[in-house]
Order: C-alpha cells, then structure tokens, then sequence
C-alpha cells in the first residue's frame, strides 16, 4: 500500500523541543516601533505544535499500514512490534491534540506589519482532521490486537459513527465559509485551505480504512472464503461492518459534495473577476497593462488550483467507494 518513510521519519519527541525560529523578520520596517518578540515567540509555539501533530499523524498512519502489511522499516528492531509503536504513538497524538486545540483557543492575529504570518494550527484544529482520524486508528490497534476468540469493545461502533459527524461538521464549516465570504478577496485562502485540507483528510482516511478492511476480513486468517477468492467478516468482527460501512458512504458523499463546494467557490470567483475591478481605475496605460497581466496570472492560478483539487478529491472517492464490506 506504502513504501515506508526513511530512518529520519520515525517519531522522536525530542526533536520537537530543538526547534529553532531561523525568520527573519525584521526587514519589514514601520514608523510604529513595536516589540514582535512575544509574537513571535507565540508564533513558533503554534508552527512547532502544528508540525509535531502532522509529523505524529503520519506516523500513525504508516504504522497502521505496517500492521496489515508484511513490510517494517528497517530501523525497526527485531523486537518492535507494530501494535506496541501505534500504541504509543496514539497516546502522544490524543495528549498533543488536546494541547493544539487548548492552544488555538487562546491564539491571536496581530496585524503589526513586522508580526508574523498567521500560523497554521488554527485552521488544521478548525478542519477536524485529527478527530475524523483518531477513531479509525484506534480501530486499526483494535483489530490487531485482537483474536478469532477475543471479544472487541462495544465502544469500537460509537467511536466510527463520531467520524461520520466529524466529516459532516467539516463540510458543513467549509460550505458556510464559501456562503459568507467567498467575495472577500483576503478570506479566498482561507477557504481554498480549508477545501485541501478536507480533500486530504479524505485521502488519508481512504488509507487507514483501507488498513482496517484488510483486518475485518483476514484472508488466511479465519475469514471464511466466498465466490472469486474473497473473503467475509468473522463473527466476532460482524458488529462493525454497518458502521464501517457508514464510514465509507459518508466519505463518499462528503466527497461529491466538495467538488461541488469548489466548483460553487470557483464560479463565485469568475463572478468578481479581479480583471473588471481593475479596468475601473483610471491608470496610466502601462500601470493597467502591467496590472492586468499580474491579474491574468492570479486567476490562472486559481483555475489551476481548483482543477487539481478536483481531480484529487474524485480520485480518492473512486477509492474509498471500493472499500465497501
């Protein structure tokens, strides 16, 4: 399914609390002398957490493929196990998104022209991608530490159906976002950012639930064989195939719904076309042309952006719908 990430890859919290801020940012000057230190030292914080949290997420993703697949990394010992590295890592991710999301509440923007950027973790906690992953990991751990004769928890069921809400809620966050501020030139990225997150959200859930229909149905390994080789769900696993199943069709549909999201947004952007705004102004003929093509280049790449957000959301949903138990 994946070939594994290099040595450098593996999760090491240390790494974390070496992190240094190289930004130079005092080149923007301004008349209003302004202390950016705390900012910026809030800023570095928020960018460290956000990144620790990303690199802890795909390590838990590739762990969970390495569980269903006879590949490991070849810095893993003899005496790693791919169940005991998930299991730690979940822990790490559930304890580090409390704090990212603890520490997006209490975020500022300072609109100080030498602050720096908007940081990245309040958007990644407002995309509920951690939230729709968490519960699928947990699943992945759960099934493969479990037997033919093991009993899984009940809980397995609920904790599936919190992802189904958490699609929806995100999708329903971005279709709001795209009503409201569409026409506002400075929101267009945060709504594009918002579209590609949700677009990759779907894509790594379409891995980890790939991940977790291999377990629910073990060829080899007590799944009974049907007509053309496949396999069914064993008796002990057979409670979790409606709301995996759940899982699936509301991938789906969140997927449809997106690329019809985007192409709402793209359609919003022709209609107030930064070429007609500009031809209002009375410029002198080379500030218009020179303006004009800068404009060109923007919407191009506008179109270029929504086409390749597209195509990727309708390829992983062409994905993910094969994963039907």
């Amino acid at each position: 399914m994946l070939s594994y990430p290099d040595h450098d890859s593996e999760y090491c919290p240390s790494v974390w609390t070496q992190v240094q801020d190289n930004r130079d940012l005092n080149t923007m000057t301004c008349w209003d002398k302004y202390d950016i230190s705390q900012d910026r030292v809030d800023s570095l914080n928020q960018e460290t957490m956000y990144a620790e949290c990303r690199h802890l997420v795909f390590a838990s993703m590739t762990t969970s493929v390495y569980l269903t697949e006879d590949i490991v990394p070849d810095y893993w010992t003899i005496a790693d196990k791919a169940q005991d590295k998930l299991s730690s890592l979940l822990e790490r991710l559930t304890g580090h998104w409390t704090k990212c999301r603890d520490s997006s509440r209490s975020s500022h923007r300072s609109s100080r022209p030498q602050a720096p950027d908007t940081d990245r973790l309040a958007a990644y906690v407002a995309s509920n991608q951690v939230d729709i992953l968490l519960p699928l990991f947990s699943c992945v751990l759960a099934l493969g530490n479990s037997s033919q004769e093991s009993s899984l928890e009940p809980s397995l069921e609920s904790s599936l159906d919190t992802v189904v809400t958490h699609l929806v809620s995100s999708l329903s966050q971005l279709e709001q976002k795209i009503s409201v501020d569409a026409t506002n030139l400075l929101n267009r990225f945060e709504i594009m950012e918002q579209a590609v997150l949700l677009s990759e959200t779907l894509g790594l859930l379409g891995v980890v639930s790939g991940a977790i229909q291999v377990l629910l149905r073990p060829a080899g390994k007590g799944g009974k064989k049907v007509k053309k080789g496949k396999c069914v769900v064993p008796a002990n696993l057979q409670f979790l195939v409606k709301p995996f199943n759940r899982v699936i069709e509301q991938a789906v549909d969140v997927a449809n719904k997106l690329v019809g999201e985007v192409e709402r947004f793209e359609e919003m952007i022709n209609e107030s076309s930064l070429e007609d705004s500009l031809s209002g102004l009375s410029l002198v003929n080379d500030v218009q042309k020179d303006g004009q093509s800068i404009v060109q280049k923007m919407s191009q790449s506008y179109r270029d952006s929504f086409h390749q957000v597209k195509t990727i959301v309708r390829s992983k949903k062409t994905y993910i719908a094969t994963l039907t138990l």
